[in-house]
């Protein structure tokens, strides 16, 4: 990769991760929505340019294609905010129109060669490495190096860094959690130095897990859990379908046994009461806490049955992209009409 496509995408990947000035804004997920979207706007015009010059095949896929639809008429469904909700049809449009933006920066990007995928990969991998030394040490001390915070050691808060929200923070570890392992046991050359490179991204891979079991939401837990099923299936499937010799040479067998111990480690650490948890949260606790916290569940149904009744006011054009948030007090108000014992939760 040349060096200023290398320096382009360190600076999209960062800015879009890290981004955020104190002092200037509050919201610290605003800044690199936006960051992102200028830079890729920028790549987009770029090949763009590039393709008028020298024309160049572009494959698609079937799943790109759905999503490219999909973000079409995300912009068109908007349409319908100019009649119900005109005041906010320009903040729509725009989060519509950026959807579509991304749509189409990842069919441009799906062209590039693996090598580059690869380093743009790693380059996401550094930044939530940053990120995640700071939700770590900022949980543990209460100071936060990144956003400059003080808050109590032990908060769950305090993991926030500069994403801005602690869920937002553990999602993004958990997507990167297993790049990070398919970086740490793959015999792929990468790296000049091999063994240097299994034990940094089994390292990160232990450092990511790490900030989800202390993150304590729920929702990444089973996002996880299924995703790791579902890689079962896919490693059972391949078994069955290639050799079995020359799919297991594709990894390391050692560092994908010191993976599944250091997993096994973690989760185990973070279930009981040592000085790693103070006793104040258990990994397996919060797993199995979901079916007794039927004022979560009962919230999440009341949202959920608001969002039918939006989308039954107009099954096929839409209510607009983004609109939920301006029509789910209404709709809400349906629910609790036709089923009063919701009334709590409203409470």
């Amino acid at each position: 990769m040349r060096r200023g496509r290398l320096a382009f995408f360190a600076l999209l990947v960062f800015g879009s991760s890290l981004f955020a000035i104190k002092g200037f804004t509050w919201d610290m997920g605003i800044p690199k929505f936006y960051f992102a979207s200028v830079s890729i706007a920028v790549f987009v015009v770029f090949s763009s340019l590039k393709a008028v010059r020298k024309p160049c095949r572009l494959g698609v896929s079937v799943p790109q294609v759905f999503a490219l639809l999909f973000g079409v008429y995300a912009c068109l469904t908007t349409l319908q905010l100019l009649g119900t909700l005109p005041q906010v049809f320009l903040t729509s449009l725009g989060f519509a129109m950026n959807l579509l933006l991304f749509v189409l920066f990842s069919v441009l990007i799906s062209a590039e060669r693996f090598d580059t995928l690869l380093i743009i990969l790693q380059l996401f991998m550094f930044a939530g490495l940053v990120i995640a030394v700071d939700a770590v040490f900022s949980f543990y001390t209460g100071y936060g190096l990144l956003w400059g915070t003080e808050n109590n050691p032990f908060t769950r808060g305090n993991l926030s860094s500069v994403i801005g929200n602690v869920n937002f923070t553990t999602d993004l570890m958990a997507m990167l959690l297993f790049p990070a392992a398919f970086l740490a046991v793959s015999k792929k050359r990468i790296w000049r130095h091999e063994r240097i490179r299994h034990i940094f991204y089994l390292s990160l891979f232990s450092l990511f897990l790490i900030v989800i079991m202390i993150g304590q939401t729920r929702a990444v837990y089973y996002s996880v859990i299924v995703s790791v099923v579902f890689l079962v299936v896919f490693l059972i499937f391949s078994l069955l379908r290639f050799k079995l010799s020359s799919f297991v040479a594709a990894f390391s067998k050692l560092f994908v046994t010191l993976l599944i111990i250091s997993s096994i480690a973690i989760m185990i650490v973070y279930s009981g009461d040592n000085p790693l948890t103070s006793g104040r949260f258990s990994f397996s606790e919060r797993l199995t806490y979901t079916t007794e916290d039927s004022i979560s569940v009962d919230v999440r149904i009341l949202q959920w049955k608001a969002a039918i009744k939006q989308w039954e006011s107009s099954a096929l054009l839409g209510t607009g992209f983004g609109s939920y948030k301006y029509l789910s007090t209404e709709n809400m108000g349906k629910v609790l009409t036709e089923e009063p014992e919701y009334m709590y939760v409203a409470g």
